[in-house]
């Protein structure tokens, strides 16, 4: 009989834990985050910009509801209703937002990753990103 999907997290949880403790990767990391800790001051900065762009996009929703007359809960302004150029407009801001949002998650793990090589050349490009995207 196949195993209960309910079953799956927890045995795969334990199956990690295990190779962790056998291959002792606790102390690989720990060495290697205590060898870096020293030049991750940037990578502080950047992340803290990230942080203020997020809150910069969505301060523009909330101006563009205000702006546009869009109510919550609608995530989008109906276009067939009303001015359509206002509705397009709104849409717009909206979906700049969600599209920081969807891409925020990959983001910062690439700059987490990809920190470990090169700090300086990672932060300088994750700023001229932010400030694209703003």
């Amino acid at each position: 009989a196949p195993m209960p999907t309910f079953f799956l997290p927890n045995f795969l949880g334990i199956v990690f834990a295990l190779t962790l403790e056998k291959f002792s990767f606790e102390n690989f990391l720990a060495k290697l985050i205590h060898d870096k800790a020293h030049r991750f001051g940037l990578l502080g900065l950047g992340v803290f910009a990230i942080a203020n762009a997020n809150s910069y996009l969505a301060g523009s929703v909330v101006l563009a509801r205000i702006e546009y007359n869009v109510k919550l809960p609608n995530l989008y302004a109906d276009t067939s209703k009303g001015d359509e150029t206002k509705a397009i407009l709104f849409n717009c801001v909206q979906r700049g937002h969600q599209n920081f949002l969807e891409s925020f998650p990959q983001l910062i793990l690439a700059v987490l990753f990809t920190a470990f090589v090169a700090e300086r050349p990672n932060v300088a490009g994750f700023m001229l990103l932010i400030v694209s995207i703003c």
